[in-house]
Formats: structure tokens, sequence, C-alpha cells
């Protein structure tokens, strides 16, 4: 799903006729349709967060393993370079796999080459 731009579109109900409401179940069905696709996007930016968050995690365990004194105790600048191409390595394949899948199986099946 893909939402290219948000904007506010007005809305004019009608007067009620003999106590009937103006709202029709079409507009019932695209309230809903909206709400579903904002839990959509909340929900991929949630798991973005996460995602960022064990990059943090990752980069500190792996920097703690390498250069303590008491672990491995690498030199602090080659402990920190292995440290983050690990968290980034974490990052790129949680992103691809749990977070933007449905957008990289979108691409493979419409992809194609034109010459």
């Amino acid at each position: 799903m893909n939402i290219d731009k948000i904007s506010e579109i007005g809305c004019v109900f009608r007067e009620r006729q003999n106590d009937q409401s103006g709202v029709s179940l079409r507009i019932y069905a695209q309230y809903l349709l909206h709400l579903l696709r904002l839990c959509v996007a909340i929900l991929r930016d949630s798991r973005f967060c996460l995602v960022g968050a064990s990059g943090v995690v990752v980069d500190v365990l792996i920097l703690f393993l390498l250069s303590d004194p008491t672990m491995l105790g690498w030199r602090l600048t080659r402990s920190k370079i292995i440290a983050a191409e690990t968290a980034m390595a974490n990052n790129f394949l949680w992103n691809d796999s749990w977070i933007f899948s449905d957008m990289v199986a979108d691409q493979s099946a419409t992809s194609f080459i034109a010459f």
C-alpha cells in the first residue's frame, strides 16, 4: 500500500429527512477503509522504530564483545567499524524482510528490462 499524499477532504452532510441520517453506507465504508489505511501506516512506522532500536542493541553488543578487555579486547576503531557494519546489515535485512516485504514483492512482480 502506498500513500502518496495526505490532504483534507471536505464533507457536506445533507439534512435529516424523516428522522433518517444523511450518511450513507458508502460513506461509512469509505471511513472504515481510511481508518484501515491509517492503521497499516502506523504499524509500518512502529515496526521501523523497532528495527532501528534493534540496530542500536546489535551495535552496542558487538562493540562491547569486541572491544572490552574482558572479552576480545580489540582496539576501539576496528571494533566500532565491525559493530556499525553488523548493525547496518541487521537493519537492512529486517527492513527488507519485515517492513518493506510487500513493496519488494510488488517491484519484483512488475519489474522488467526495457530496451
